[in-house]
């Protein structure tokens, strides 16, 4: 039988046995992402868009929009999803509230996806996953947008997979999050260089004994007006070219076309395009209108001042309190962390302010979703305090979207779900107490 893998769009694999497309992973194959600021290098031809349709199941990897692009499968129909298992996750429930077929993949079984493919789930901390494929020739793991510890890495090489075959890996290797846009006293402060992700690209690579590398789930570029300027901080494929210290991995170029029984590869890399049509243009232009024209509804003080209120450990951390500015219309919005009132002017003594136009923060306080504003490129973070605390005022609000601070008990749940992953020699202590099926056996999805 044949084998082959193609990766196509932003975090898109398609696995084809027999040339039948058995699996393709987070589908986002139209449009934009992120309020139009994301929109794809590399568009899925006819032929590509049809593969993925035709697929027999659809993996996602987690809920961030640029991976579970819900328009893409609006258009797509009803295919059959299969998810991670999280501690709490309401993308299922959602789906299946719509009439997706949805399953979740129990964390670290092998399912029988082909007759000579089979796949596991592995989720990492926090509402992440990796993917793992076996053929009869290569393994492969999708890290995705995933940076797992070392120590769990080795752990997946050792009880995952067997000696004899090589891995491919894919993940992401271009910053996605609020560590290019954070500011100091006025001044822009970087959390990582372009070397510095392609070090830790090849040192996960490394950690799994990996022979190849695909560049993946970075495919994407910026383009409001107020969120091109990352484009300058993006890492290219020729950053990771140029940083690349594995010489053991083979570096692949995106977009490829590979081979797994024969080992070998073609890339489509060349066809990569940065700009916008004029239709895309005007998407853009008619998304910033909407929001030059919106006032902030009366309801919006008493939005996030709930929000906020919800955040565990927020008075703890962040004495000073944090900062809202509203772009559009210029106003400020100040959560005092003592009190946790929302007053209307920023003091000078404040250790986070955040500036978003009005429309977009207003939006996201409908959906009670907040942390992915981090990701949309045009967010501005000033700070006081320490980069990695910064770094962590968003995560406190992802597991807040996440429901981990629904309660006490919702955040016990996450922190017994995830402390194994953080040591994972307790992994098999629980599989032992769980009866847990060996990992070299398959269940059917």
């Amino acid at each position: 039988m044949k084998h082959r893998l193609k990766t196509i769009g932003h975090a898109t694999l398609v696995l084809f046995e027999n040339d039948v497309p058995l699996l393709a992973t987070d589908p986002w194959l139209i449009g934009s992402a992120y309020w139009r600021s994301w929109w794809l290098e590399k568009y899925p031809t006819k032929e590509e868009y049809a593969q993925v349709e035709n697929a027999k199941h659809l993996y996602y990897t987690h809920s961030h929009p640029d991976h579970f692009h819900y328009p893409t499968l609006r258009r797509l129909g009803k295919p059959s999803t299969l998810h991670p298992v999280f501690p709490r996750y309401d993308l299922t429930e959602f789906l299946g509230g719509e009439g997706f077929p949805v399953k979740e993949l129990e964390p670290w079984r092998w399912y029988q996806l082909g007759e000579e493919v089979r796949m596991a789930s592995i989720p990492v901390p926090i509402d992440d996953s990796i993917l793992i494929l076996e053929t009869p020739n290569a393994y492969i793991a999708n890290l995705n947008d995933s940076v797992p510890r070392m120590g769990l890495l080795r752990f997946v090489r050792r009880e995952m997979f067997t000696e004899d075959k090589p891995v491919i890996m894919l993940k992401s290797y271009s910053p996605a999050s609020i560590a290019v846009s954070i500011y100091r006293d006025g001044i822009q402060t970087q959390m990582k260089t372009k070397q510095d992700y392609a070090t830790t690209a090849s040192s996960l690579a490394d950690a799994l004994r990996s022979s190849y590398f695909i560049p993946f789930a970075s495919q994407a570029f910026f383009s409001r007006k107020d969120s091109k300027w990352a484009n300058d901080f993006k890492v290219q494929y020729e950053d990771l070219r140029q940083y690349w210290d594995r010489d053991e991995i083979v570096l692949c170029e995106p977009f490829v076309d590979f081979d797994l029984d024969k080992m070998d590869f073609v890339s489509d890399y060349g066809s990569v395009d940065r700009s916008l049509n004029e239709a895309e243009k005007q998407k853009v232009i008619d998304r910033q209108e909407e929001e030059d024209n919106f006032v902030l509804p009366d309801d919006f003080i008493e939005r996030l001042q709930k929000y906020m209120s919800e955040l565990y450990f927020v008075s703890l951390f962040f004495r000073n309190g944090i900062g809202w500015r509203t772009t559009t219309s210029g106003q400020e919005f100040f959560f005092n962390t003592r009190n946790k009132a929302i007053e209307r002017k920023i003091p000078e003594k404040c250790d986070i302010i955040i500036s978003l136009p009005d429309k977009v923060i207003y939006e996201s306080l409908q959906n009670n979703v907040l942390t992915d504003l981090g990701i949309t490129m045009f967010i501005k973070v000033e700070t006081r305090v320490s980069n990695r605390f910064t770094y962590g005022f968003f995560l406190l609000m992802g597991l807040h979207d996440y429901g981990h601070f629904n309660s006490y008990r919702d955040f016990v749940r996450f922190a017994r779900f995830y402390a194994p992953y953080f040591v994972p020699q307790l992994l098999k202590l629980k599989w032992l107490a769980s009866g847990r099926p060996s990992t070299k056996t398959s269940a059917e999805i």
